[in-house]
Order: C-alpha cells, then structure tokens, then sequence
C-alpha cells in the first residue's frame, strides 16, 4: 500500500512539474498584431472563449462622451480621431458630432434638410489631415461638402451618385459601393472609383 502510495504522489509531482515548466511567460499573454485587428467571433465562440480587448492591447482606455440634454446619440455609423478631436457620425440626426479627447461635447457639422446646404442623408465623412477640414459626402444627391474646424459650410466640391462610402488619402478620394444598372454593365457591380480634391 505505501509503494502504491509513493508511486501516485510521485506520478502528481511529475505532473505539477510539467505543467509548470509549459505555463507561458506572463509577457506572451499579450499578442503582437497590427492594426486593424480583426478577431473572429464565430471561432472564439465554438472554443468558448470570449475575446478581450485586452488580449489585443496593453493599454486600453474608455471616454464618456458629455453631450447636452437636447443632443442624443442612439445610432454610431462611424468614428474618426484626430490628434485632438473625436469625430461621431450620429446616424439618426443624420450629422457629425466633435467633441475633445475628454469627451466633451464642442459641435455638430452638417445639418439636415432640403435647404441650401443641407442634404437628406448623410453616407459617410472624413476629417482632412490639417484637422482643420471636414468633408460629408451626401446620400440621394452625391454631393461632397466641405467644412472648416468651425462646423460652417464651405463649399460644394463636386457630385458623386451611387456610391456608399467615401474615403480619402492625401488629396485623392475613393469611393465603394454599387453601380445602379447601365446598357454596357450588369447591375449590382462593385466598384472604386477615385477622384482628386
């Protein structure tokens, strides 16, 4: 009975020595990625295991965006940081809203309507590299507007129809989205198309 007893505990010390000896290094648990990261869902959940921000990164941090009682954000269509602004596009009021990197409320951009200068719906934005200008790029009319830092309408840069996203780089932008239908292509095409400011 003691040597049976000598070999089950030997057999537990062997045991805890391995798994000792394989636990990785505290600074593995952190994953060198490049950013955008994308994580699978679907695969992280037949493994039973949820993702973490902090799996992707070493500093993680949370703004509480500060808006006035009569300004609500329900519907986020997208996001955009400068150096010291966050830019909102609020999806139900149709308009882009600024605050600080303290989340404090400072404008909104844009405004909805059929008067001069406004427009119906609002696809997508892009805040220029000065940070001084905001482009929108407009639903039914394809109209890109620009405006300065201070939220006021510039100018009508040009129309663009039936795109559904609008994108920039350096002085050049890029659009996605679908091709309504034309006697030399089939409909529902892909495509990009780029332009200069």
């Amino acid at each position: 009975m003691k040597s049976t007893t000598s070999v089950f505990i030997i057999l537990i010390l062997f045991v805890s020595c391995k798994n000792a000896a394989q636990k990785p290094d505290s600074t593995d648990d952190i994953k060198q990625v490049t950013f955008p990261v994308t994580i699978n869902v679907d695969e992280a959940r037949s493994n039973q295991e949820i993702p973490l921000l902090s799996n992707f990164s070493a500093d993680v941090s949370y703004i509480k965006l500060k808006t006035p009682k009569n300004i609500i954000i329900k519907v986020i269509r997208d996001i955009q940081i400068s150096q010291d602004h966050i830019f909102i596009h609020e999806g139900l009021s149709e308009k882009v809203m600024v605050f600080d990197l303290s989340g404090n409320f400072i404008k909104q951009i844009g405004s909805q309507g059929r008067g001069p200068n406004e427009y119906i719906n609002l696809r997508s934005f892009f805040v220029a590299k000065n940070n001084k200008d905001v482009f929108l790029y407009t639903g039914n009319s394809g109209n890109i507007l620009k405006f300065n830092s201070n939220g006021e309408f510039v100018k009508k840069l040009f129309a663009f129809h039936y795109a559904d996203y609008m994108y920039c780089i350096d002085t050049t932008f890029l659009f996605s989205g679908l091709c309504t239908d034309t006697r030399n292509m089939p409909g529902n095409i892909f495509q990009f198309t780029k332009t200069n400011t």
